[in-house]
């Protein structure tokens, strides 16, 4: 999987039209921000990254993340989309928001953000036991 096959993933166009980015690869980590276009993503040091092998992308707003993941072995690609809109129908006590500070290197004047909200979505268990369902990450 690379930046350039996300044209072809079914959930893509469910992506914010601009906004952040957090993209894995094998050999770093990378926070910018983007713009979708028709070819994919842009944002600055694209080019340079077209061909390498991504293992994990999430592209978010204030109210909408694509997630996007590789699975270990590689022969599956999972891909997420999570909106505000709806965590309106959720129950509220179930919803919790957590700031995380980004590393100082991924803090650039560039990038913007300082850090991320996030939004875990917790569910109960047949058992009542409270577990975490999933989560949003937000600016």
């Amino acid at each position: 999987m690379t930046l350039e096959d996300l044209k072809t993933m079914e959930r893509f166009g469910c992506a914010p039209a601009e906004g952040y980015l957090i993209a894995v690869f094998p050999d770093r980590v990378l926070v910018e921000r983007y713009r979708k276009e028709e070819g994919g993503l842009s944002f600055p040091g694209s080019e340079a990254l077209q061909g390498k092998e991504l293992l994990r992308l999430h592209c978010f707003d204030m109210n909408t993340e694509y997630r996007l993941l590789v699975t270990d072995d590689g022969d599956r690609v999972i891909e997420v989309v999570l909106n505000a809109e709806e965590e309106k129908t959720m129950e509220p006590d179930l919803l919790f928001e957590d700031e995380m500070l980004l590393r100082p290197e991924y803090c650039t004047d560039r990038v913007g953000i300082r850090k991320l909200k996030i939004v875990n979505r917790y569910r109960y268990t047949e058992f009542d036991t409270m577990t975490l369902d999933n989560y949003r990450i937000s600016c």
